[in-house]
């Protein structure tokens, strides 16, 4: 895996465009998975129409959304 600087690192959090830094690689807790496998389609809309009116609020906002995952290496 390849490390990136402070530097890149705060460039990566300005500007312009929204960028959801991960650094998990589980998060532990799918609630949306559980409830879809359960059947609880309306639960699972409710929360997708939460999601995607925060997505808009930034894209009014005139901020982009773009997700950046790390991950580790075995």
């Amino acid at each position: 895996m390849e490390a990136i600087s402070v530097r890149r690192r705060s460039e990566l959090r300005t500007g312009r465009d929204t960028r959801k830094l991960e650094l998990h690689d589980y998060y532990g807790s799918d609630e949306d998975l559980k409830l879809f496998l359960t059947g609880d389609l309306d639960a699972v809309d409710a929360s997708y129409r939460q999601w995607a009116a925060k997505v808009a609020e930034k894209e009014r906002d005139g901020r982009r959304p773009h997700r950046v995952r790390l991950i580790s290496e075995p």
